[in-house]
């Protein structure tokens, strides 16, 4: 049987210099909302991302998986991991055209993006991603 097992994202750290310039250059030319972006990340509440995110299936040759890299991708920064995981797990449907194409050349045919929109992704805070979350000093957060 065709089926899709399985989606998952691993979240990692991708705060690349090229990335910060090309934001800190967009919001000087007067974009308002990378302003804003590059404002939070400088004061330590905006992170920005790379996004592993693969399909597991049962396809007609088999097992097999698909899977694509999201990068540059910016997030709020919170207290509790699960909060970054939501905003993660938001991000990755931006992922799902180009997964359902290499799910149907896998022989995985009548999964849509739209399918996989439906579908739970099981979401992975990388290593160095929580040890920056674990930084973060509690009382630096509002109450309520």
């Amino acid at each position: 049987m065709q089926r899709v097992q399985r989606l998952t994202c691993t979240a990692h750290l991708d705060e690349s210099r090229d990335e910060l310039e090309r934001a800190r250059a967009s919001a000087a030319a007067g974009d308002s909302s990378w302003a804003q972006w590059v404002r939070e990340f400088d004061e330590g509440s905006a992170l920005i991302l790379r996004l592993d995110v693969e399909a597991f299936f049962d396809g007609p040759a088999g097992p097999g998986s698909v899977g694509t890299t999201n990068r540059a991708v910016w997030v709020e920064r919170q207290l509790h991991p699960p909060l970054v995981a939501g905003q993660i797990e938001e991000a990755v449907s931006k992922d799902f055209n180009q997964l359902a194409a290499a799910l149907r050349d896998s022989g995985v045919a009548w999964v849509t993006a739209d399918d996989l929109a439906l579908m739970h992704v099981q979401v992975e805070l990388a290593p160095e991603l929580l040890a920056r979350l674990r930084r973060d000093r509690l009382d630096s957060y509002p109450v309520g």
